[in-house]
């Protein structure tokens, strides 16, 4: 994702000067649930918080992407055959990163889907996180936050009242020039969260796979669209007509569908019975085309 965070890095720089006056969310929701209305708060990106009374489901805390992600490499060494240049340092997140989680109720949960920086951020869940909160994720984020439980693909976990079940989330094709796909079955997760009788799918990194057409009973949907890390918005609403969520949002739509595929998706989904709630998942971000590299 490295590549995909630089790329948008280089936007975010012309938007820079945007960034205290559109350092907000885009306006919450409210799915009623058994004793009262879930409130779904889109943050950014692939970033979502549930809250049912007490319980505060926090998914893959996230930056802005109007906040710098990485300080400037350092230059070139002279001449040739130097030894290469280290990795460029993620920077803490700054003020349009905090502004994104100002007023929000600090998370009962954090679930994080994978290993990415623009789903595993410690900086930014060390900074929304309160003594109380359970961090849960795959082992491959588990293991690098101290007490973070781990959830493996097709299990299921109960903290503080919120089930959750970790469906398999990965990619079905390999990219031209790669040994492997961008996500790889088995390491990251899904989630359904069940809230106030509610099941809550957060779809996370992935293509449309068996195991997402066969889900059952599905209140509300996260699915993203951004070839060719996920998928794009035809696939995602053939998922969509495959297991039939009552209510779906869009999201994680960063790169060639940025503008076109929220309105495709909804357009594929015309007449199915199954609402489609539009949110700009990346208020004040300038237009921009497909980012390059890896994710």
């Amino acid at each position: 994702m490295r590549q995909l965070t630089a790329a948008i890095a280089a936007v975010g720089l012309a938007a820079v000067s945007l960034a205290p006056t559109f350092a907000q969310r885009p306006p919450a929701d409210t799915v009623p649930g058994v004793n009262g209305d879930i409130t779904v708060i889109p943050i950014t990106h692939g970033t979502v918080e549930l809250v049912y009374g007490s319980q505060v489901v926090l998914i893959d805390p996230g930056r802005s992407f109007l906040d710098q992600p990485f300080d400037a490499p350092p230059p070139p060494p002279d001449g040739k055959g130097g030894p290469p240049l280290p990795p460029p340092v993620m920077r803490a997140p700054g003020a349009v990163t905090r502004k994104l989680y100002a007023g929000l109720k600090p998370p009962t949960l954090i679930l994080v889907t994978d290993i990415h920086e623009d789903h595993f951020d410690p900086a930014v869940i060390k900074i929304v996180k309160a003594p109380s909160t359970v961090v849960v994720g795959p082992e491959v984020v588990s293991s690098k936050i101290a007490g973070a439980g781990s959830l493996s693909n097709d299990h299921i976990k109960t903290v503080g009242g919120v089930l959750m079940e970790a469906v398999p989330m990965y990619n079905l094709t390999i990219e031209k020039d790669m040994t492997e796909p961008f996500h790889t079955k088995g390491r990251g997760n899904g989630y359904i969260v069940t809230l106030g009788g509610k099941r809550v799918y957060v779809a996370g990194d992935t293509s449309c796979t068996p195991e997402m057409k066969a889900l059952k009973n599905i209140d509300v949907a996260f699915l993203p669209m951004n070839l060719p890390y996920t998928m794009s918005s035809a696939d995602a609403a053939q998922c969509a007509l495959a297991f039939k969520p009552g209510i779906v949002y869009p999201y994680h739509y960063i790169g060639p569908e940025l503008t076109t595929g929220p309105p495709a998706f909804e357009k594929a989904l015309a007449g199915s019975g199954i609402e489609v709630r539009r949110r700009d998942w990346y208020v004040g971000l300038p237009p921009m085309g497909p980012p390059p590299g890896k994710h």
